[in-house]
């Protein structure tokens, strides 16, 4: 699984001659669909490599990558059922590298200069690390969600009152168990919130809570403000039949949601500075601010394509070719700028927020790290 350490070890893989082949393909649950992903494979290759490209890279990568990348394919597919799966391919430097995806990808190839990694940027954004903490009234069970899969992080356990049947004199007995109950279950989720703290390390995304209504709403009062805030939403699960593939699935969904507000959030507040001096809207706006290092945070279209120049010289982005307007060397096209743009502020230490086209309500815009010259 994909995490931002890998993305940037992909990010420093380059290939003066353009020969890195990016595959990303979908595996299908049917098992006589499977058998045939090879010849899958060559289609979605034929595909790509007739929408353009390097002739000549396409023509190296067809001796060399393609076959190792087939054999991969029907070796390990049985592995990523139902998954999409990205692989890099580039034989000069023993490069065959199988990523499987948690969510659902366009199918695509290429062959570049340097890995696709649009496609992780997204995973990454879309389908986070993140904590759970499933609680009732006496139990806490708290979990934490990876690429790999869910594994239990703790489990906190307290005491509560006995059998409530018997109400003593006029129900007082009664009386005194609720308030000893509430007592208890209080002092509970103050050691439970305590336990998630402990488990929601720096690396940890969103936080889901699962379980009753009632019982989730008090526990999210006794949270701390800093890790309130980063609870992503709640699920209504019965503790006493759970099981923890039921758990991710509740709180998949939960974060689901939660990332489709976050890019949601986002594109509202770029369209509504669109005319600040401190946002950079349109195409071109946001490769001359790449170009000055000046991007903090980019938004751009998850799964589209556009044409544009790079200098490979000095790396100077362009919508259009000829002189690169830094050093007046000759750019050479690229076959998806928006991916150069991206990397371009990935690199820079900014932060890429890919969003779907029908929540854009803008196409291409970036927040500056300070106002554009002049």
């Amino acid at each position: 699984m994909i995490d931002a350490a890998g993305v940037t070890r992909l990010l420093g893989i380059r290939a003066r001659d353009r020969g890195i082949v990016s595959v990303y393909l979908t595996v299908p649950l049917d098992p006589a669909q499977r058998r045939g992903m090879p010849a899958h494979l060559d289609d979605v290759l034929t595909q790509s490599i007739g929408s353009g490209g390097d002739a000549q890279a396409w023509v190296r990568a067809r001796r060399f990558e393609l076959p190792a990348i087939r054999r991969e394919v029907r070796a390990h597919a049985h592995e990523w059922v139902g998954q999409s799966v990205a692989i890099f391919g580039y034989a000069r430097r023993g490069l065959l590298e199988a990523i499987p995806l948690r969510g659902r990808v366009r199918e695509r190839a290429v062959v570049s200069g340097r890995p696709y990694v649009r496609p992780l940027l997204a995973e990454l954004q879309r389908c986070p690390t993140y904590a759970v903490a499933v609680v009732d009234r006496r139990h806490g069970w708290l979990y934490r969600v990876t690429g790999a899969g869910i594994e239990a992080a703790d489990h906190v356990e307290s005491p509560t009152v006995g059998s409530k049947r018997f109400g003593g004199w006029n129900g007082f007995q009664t009386y005194r168990n609720d308030q000893r109950t509430r007592r208890l279950a209080r002092q509970h989720y103050v050691a439970t919130a305590a336990a998630l703290t402990r488990a929601v390390g720096a690396d940890c995304g969103p936080v889901v809570v699962g379980g009753h209504e009632a019982e989730t709403s008090e526990f999210l009062t006794l949270l701390a403000p800093a890790l309130r805030r980063r609870v992503a939403g709640t699920f209504v699960v019965d503790s006493h039949t759970m099981t923890a593939a039921r758990v991710r699935q509740l709180a998949d969904e939960v974060v689901a949601q939660w990332a489709d507000g976050q890019e949601r959030r986002l594109a509202t507040a770029l369209a509504e500075q669109a005319t600040g001096s401190m946002t950079a809207v349109g195409l071109d706006a946001c490769v001359a601010a790449a170009n000055q290092h000046a991007i903090q945070l980019l938004m751009v279209p998850d799964d589209d394509v556009r044409p544009g120049f790079t200098c490979e010289e000095c790396g100077v982005l362009a919508v259009a070719g000829g002189a690169c307007p830094a050093c007046g060397e000759l750019t050479v096209p690229v076959d998806d700028v928006l991916e150069e743009l991206a990397v371009k502020v990935t690199e820079d230490g900014g932060n890429v927020q890919l969003v779907r086209g029908s929540v854009a309500p803008i196409d291409v815009a970036a927040r500056r790290r300070f106002p554009a010259p002049g």
